[in-house]
């Protein structure tokens, strides 16, 4: 073999494998991070893949499948808010982060479905599941009252991804967020609505205890009471002082003595009075001893307090002994 027919060899052997490296390096798909590649092979499943892969032209077809998230908002607000167990309605705003499943058999899946292009296109992704993440939002939103929506969000939030479920159609719900949450406007209510008629009654009654709270806890407060003689003697540790009242009036000095206990035997007693005495003015004095020497005649209670119709039928006693004409020495 001559210089040149070997010159010729090596110069052929070195083109054939240039072209060999550039046909695999052109062939060669890679995939960046967050998609994937669908190679279909003529095979009967096409295979998928998250490095990269040789694609023959002509006999291999690939697509590539958007694996990032993406973001449902649904908007439930005036009319169209979701109501509570308490009827009241409320707006609502929340945020769902969707994307395709990273599995074989879900990517597969939704590029049979909607295809790989569409398969994270808004549009397509609101049609998916608008619905679905509406009527969760309703479901969640009528097992709790208004103030519960506020106080346990979480487990609102929760509740919503627990009726909505794990099987999306190849698509996973990576999370929800809750970004507006407060009572639809009164004016926004439709009085007609059975449901809002409730609403409206319910807000109206909580409104009117709120104000009525608020005006309490504003009232000052009562003036303190004042403290009784009884409690100021208990207070300063004087207990057995006893204090009496008593009602006297001069008498004649011939006028025989008198001591009698009242409260007791009326009989016993009405025969030591003067006549212009009676029961019912006994029966209005209470208990008491009544004392009539040495020119003077005077009551006084054994017990506290002693009220106006008392110390008048006790005035009424005394003063029968100035005026009686009997009981003289």
């Amino acid at each position: 073999m001559t210089q040149t027919m070997l010159l010729l060899l090596l110069g052929s052997g070195a083109l054939l494998t240039a072209g060999v490296v550039v046909f695999v390096l052109r062939s060669w798909h890679s995939v960046a991070p967050g998609h994937a590649l669908i190679v279909n092979r003529m095979r009967a499943e096409p295979t998928v893949t998250f490095n990269g892969a040789l694609v023959l032209p002509i006999v291999h077809r690939a697509e590539r499948i958007d694996l990032s998230v993406n973001t449902i908002r649904i908007d439930r607000r005036g009319k169209d808010g979701v109501i509570c167990s308490d009827n009241i309605r409320v707006d609502i705003v929340v945020r769902f982060q969707v994307r395709v499943n990273p599995t074989a058999d879900d990517i597969l899946r939704v590029a049979r479905a909607v295809g790989c292009a569409r398969a994270t296109d808004p549009e397509t992704l609101e049609e998916l599941f608008t619905a679905r993440f509406s009527e969760a939002i309703k479901t969640a939103a009528r097992q709790l009252e208004f103030a519960e929506l506020h106080t346990q969000r979480e487990a609102f939030k929760d509740r919503i991804i627990e009726i909505i479920g794990k099987d999306l159609t190849g698509y996973v719900l990576e999370d929800a967020a809750i970004d507006e949450l407060d009572q639809t406007p009164i004016e926004m209510l439709d009085p007609n609505n059975v449901l809002d008629a409730l609403g409206i009654r319910k807000i109206q009654q909580v409104v009117a205890g709120t104000r009525a709270g608020l005006a309490h806890e504003s009232a000052p407060p009562p003036p303190p009471k004042p403290e009784s003689f009884d409690d100021q003697l208990r207070r300063l540790g004087l207990l057995d002082i006893r204090v009496t009242t008593e009602v006297a009036c001069d008498v004649s000095t011939q006028r025989a003595a008198v001591s009698a206990h009242l409260g007791g035997d009326d009989d016993a007693v009405l025969a030591q009075l003067p006549s212009s005495v009676t029961r019912s003015l006994l029966a209005a004095l209470g208990a008491g001893e009544l004392v009539c020497r040495d020119g003077v005649a005077a009551f006084r209670w054994t017990s506290a307090p002693v009220t106006e119709p008392q110390l008048l039928a006790g005035a009424r006693l005394v003063h029968a002994f100035r005026d009686a004409e009997q009981a003289f020495r």
